[in-house]
């Protein structure tokens, strides 16, 4: 049992990307806005060494091992909180709670569905916080990153773990392998809805399947990454400016680019959901699916004005 330790947890924020999803793994700037939605980790003096009670859909514990000087588990899903429980703590981490509720929502067939939040961030972040301490949020950035990528085979732009750093509304690029966050805030007029598809998406699968089309054809890749860059591009300098219109502009551009990304790689990024949700909003607004689609959360950009509508 661990002993001699004093309860104490950690809070991340999950996030959502506005703008620039896929584009942002090829260099080009995104915005992300965190949420309040948030994983937090604690000690447990009641849970062995590297054990985690685990609360998200359900309430379970996942036992880690300690081999070859780092905390693994068998199961996919926990090796990125095996990873980050290794840099965080060494051979003597504490037996943890880790609950990521807040991220699950009721799916299309009643039962609780991961939202697209990026908990696994989040996750990671909330237990490099609590093991860490007051380091520095540029430290914690690189290090988290440096646990996504160990876990993930070095896949991800980092862009939800900087959300789940920094909090806030952030413009967030890759130059040179160094992540850069800036603030950019939502113009004063302008309203964002989420809205839950119920259906779950797997970020890495749709990546992966992404990238499969680059390697296939990369004129045609290049093609809409070319697209996708200047709408995002747009879409930041009009956040910039406080231009809710090229916004929303850029927002429903960026949604067309995005489905057009996704019929030529065989992917279904803009799902009838979308459409579904697009139907009803008509001229009001834009409408994209935030992060990787294919399920998820959608959002729709409206002026406050005609928010209500």
């Amino acid at each position: 049992m661990t002993t001699g330790l004093k309860a104490y947890a950690a809070k991340a924020p999950g996030k959502l990307v506005l703008l620039g999803e896929y584009v942002v793994l090829e260099g080009a700037p995104a915005w992300v806005t965190a949420v309040d939605r948030f994983v937090e980790a604690k000690v447990s003096p009641d849970l062995t060494a590297g054990t985690i009670h685990a609360v998200s859909d359900t309430e379970r514990r996942v036992v880690l091992t300690w081999r070859a000087g780092r905390w693994q588990s068998d199961e996919p899903t926990w090796r990125l909180a095996a990873e980050a429980l290794t840099t965080a703590f060494g051979e003597q981490a504490p037996g943890l709670v880790v609950d990521s509720s807040a991220f699950y929502l009721a799916g299309n067939h009643g039962r609780l569905e991961k939202a697209g939040f990026g908990s696994s961030a989040a996750v990671v972040v909330s237990i490099l916080g609590l093991g860490l301490g007051a380091v520095d949020a540029e430290s914690l950035l690189q290090t988290a990153r440096q646990v996504h990528h160990a876990a993930q085979g070095g896949s991800g732009s980092g862009i939800d773990i900087a959300a789940s750093v920094y909090g806030g509304t952030l413009r967030y690029s890759i130059e040179g392998g160094t992540p850069t966050c800036l603030p950019l805030p939502l113009p004063p007029d302008l309203r964002i809805f989420t809205v839950w598809t119920g259906q779950s998406a797997s970020t890495p699968n749709l990546v992966g399947r992404v990238n499969e089309f680059k390697a296939a054809d990369g004129r045609a890749f290049d093609a809409c990454m070319a697209a996708m860059r200047a709408d995002a591009q747009g879409g930041l300098t009009a956040a910039a400016s406080g231009d809710t219109r090229g916004v929303i502009e850029a927002a429903a551009a960026y949604g067309r680019r995005m489905r057009e990304l996704g019929e030529r790689a065989g992917l279904p990024i803009v799902t009838a959901a979308v459409d579904d949700l697009a139907d009803r909003v008509g001229k009001r607004g834009a409408v994209k699916p935030s992060g990787a689609g294919g399920g998820d959360v959608v959002l729709v950009f409206a002026r406050a004005d005609e928010a209500e509508a």
